[in-house]
């Protein structure tokens, strides 16, 4: 049962296997991660995402937002650790979750204190061995990977404002305590087989103006490229006025868009496109269910960006809907078609209402 079929990724360079356990074990840790899962969440806390908060990473974009607005900030700093789910070390791992997570440790110790078998199938059939770290595949992978980070997470919470999802870290104050919380994670991060490989610092246009300029950066940042990391630069960072993040939003949002319009919508000629399948029933679900999210992460995460939406609600109702249905809705019925299933409707959402209402819960989280 916890023999994996492996998949074989481009990494560019190198390959890692990407691992397609039994359905038996994916319906089991489905099944417990269900039931364990406010625990994980209430064991981890609010600086890890990865255990399966409520629009968890959404609501750190908020207030990874609201940190730079302050005056007491000066910038971000990314942090990106290497290969962090294949380094963590699996026996301190399950040894902390007994204590941490109670709820967890039967399933994890039983899932993981052996060798994963992966099996791969190419140039001849061989196998490998997961001895280290999460099995990548794994219903439970994210769950136990943000549970082994807590002793870390809690080490590091007092010195810097920060945001934590899986292996990447986004922290936002003042230069010289993410300065030190930096210098913390590289001592104490390898306990952890945390290793940051790469980090960006992002300054912001407040801190332009207090003259912290290049050689205020070098100063600060150029010894960290000394213990091998890589460093992205010297970038200056939109912030503060609802101008510059409408400018952003509307820059990624018509990108999205455009990438809609080349994937034809509407499916009015109905040879080429990217929804004209022979069933009715498949064409809904292919949008429902796969392109209707792609702009959901998007219009919850942009502040002040639901009339560049409008565009594509007239492109839904006039093209796709028309396709689907065969002729035109008044806006009674689009009322009817934007609710879910459960409610009568099609869960055809109206892109421009639904990022108001999304925006605003994943500001209140």
């Amino acid at each position: 049962m916890l023999a994996n079929r492996g998949i074989a990724i481009d990494k560019c360079p190198g390959l890692r296997p990407v691992d397609v356990g039994e359905i038996v074990r994916r319906i089991i840790g489905k099944v417990v991660m269900s039931v364990t899962g406010e625990k994980v969440q209430e064991a981890v806390g609010a600086l890890q995402l990865c255990a399966g908060q409520p629009a968890g990473v959404e609501s750190a974009i908020h207030a990874m937002r609201g940190f730079l607005d302050d005056d007491q900030s000066d910038g971000i700093l990314l942090i990106d650790a290497d290969n962090a789910f294949n380094r963590i070390n699996r026996a301190v791992a399950l040894w902390n979750i007994q204590y941490i997570c109670p709820a967890m440790k039967h399933i994890l110790i039983n899932f993981y204190r052996s060798p994963t078998r992966i099996f791969m199938n190419g140039e001849g059939f061989f196998e490998l061995l997961s001895q280290e770290g999460t099995t990548q595949g794994c219903p439970l992978a994210m769950a136990m990977y943000a549970l082994a980070l807590v002793p870390l997470s809690k080490h590091l919470q007092p010195l810097c404002k920060q945001v934590w999802y899986a292996d990447d870290g986004t922290g936002c104050d003042k230069f010289e305590k993410m300065r030190v919380w930096f210098d913390v994670l590289l001592e104490k991060g390898p306990l952890f087989w945390l290793l940051p490989k790469a980090f960006q610092v992002h300054i912001s246009v407040q801190a332009r103006s207090n003259a912290f300029g290049k050689e205020d950066f070098q100063r600060l940042w150029s010894p960290c490229s000394d213990r091998g990391l890589k460093r992205h630069g010297y970038r200056d960072q939109l912030r503060g006025n609802s101008s510059s993040w409408s400018s952003c939003g509307e820059f990624s949002i018509q990108a999205k868009l455009r990438q809609t319009e080349s994937r034809q919508l509407g499916a009015s000629s109905e040879e080429t496109g990217y929804y004209c399948v022979d069933s009715t029933s498949c064409r809904l679900a292919a949008f429902s269910h796969c392109l209707q999210g792609q702009w959901t992460f998007l219009s919850r995460a942009m502040p002040d960006t639901s009339y560049l939406f409008q565009p594509l609600e007239e492109t839904i109702r006039a093209d796709f809907i028309r396709a689907l249905l065969k002729r035109e809705v008044n806006d009674l019925e689009r009322d009817i078609l934007s609710l879910p299933a459960r409610m009568g409707g099609m869960g055809i959402y109206k892109p421009a209402e639904e990022c108001l209402i999304s925006n605003q819960l994943c500001v209140h989280q």
